[in-house]
């Protein structure tokens, strides 16, 4: 209901309407400080929003760093395990060697023994044994050193001529290299290198 100033009312009119008493500006001026309210409660609330997201990813990104390098502890300490079985395995191959050549050794040992004892009895007193090596490819090879040529000639005959039975001892009895050369009495004297090769790397003294 809108009032005119040539019109009488009456108080049940003044009733039915609402009576405006604030000024046009004033309202309008709270309207805007309103939508100012509104719109700083929302950017506050977006700021808020990223700020919360930055920090959960900050957060998650410390913990890929930390999940990382926990991981990259767990791999080296894993490469350092397969490191020390690979030598035990290392160790473990060495000493099967080392077994199968003192079994091989023991085996052979008697026979060797009584070759050895062989050859030294064939020697003689100008004959003197310096190193005597076996090899597991069936040869024994003798460095010694002897006052003639006469006396080695006789050494090396010995060997080729012993018997077996029948057969000869050795497959092969050879002299590698002789060397004349002098003592500390400056006596004359010839080193020299002496192969033998071994019939199937052992001798049956049974036979």
């Amino acid at each position: 209901m809108k009032f005119t100033k040539d019109k009488v009312y009456s108080i049940k009119d003044y009733k039915g309407k609402k009576i405006n008493l604030i000024p046009k500006d004033i309202e309008i001026k709270a309207k805007k400080k309103s939508k100012k309210f509104f719109y700083s409660i929302l950017v506050i609330v977006l700021v808020c929003v990223v700020i919360f997201f930055e920090g959960m990813v900050v957060i998650e990104t410390k913990e890929l760093k930390k999940d990382t390098k926990q991981m990259e502890t767990e791999l080296q300490k894993l490469n350092e395990e397969i490191k020390k079985q690979n030598i035990i395995t290392s160790l473990d191959n060495k000493i099967l060697e080392k077994e199968l050549l003192v079994e091989y050794i023991e085996n052979q040992n008697e026979d060797l023994s009584f070759m050895i004892n062989t050859i030294e009895e064939n020697s003689n007193d100008e004959i003197y044994f310096n190193t005597l090596n076996i090899d597991t490819s069936e040869f024994i090879t003798i460095t010694a050193q002897s006052k003639s040529t006469e006396a080695i000639s006789l050494f090396l005959n010995n060997l080729i001529n012993l018997k077996d039975g029948d057969e000869k001892l050795f497959e092969s009895v050879f002299i590698n290299s002789v060397v004349r050369s002098t003592d500390e009495d400056k006596n004359e004297l010839f080193i020299f290198d002496l192969n033998i090769e071994l019939k199937g790397g052992s001798y049956d003294e049974t036979k």
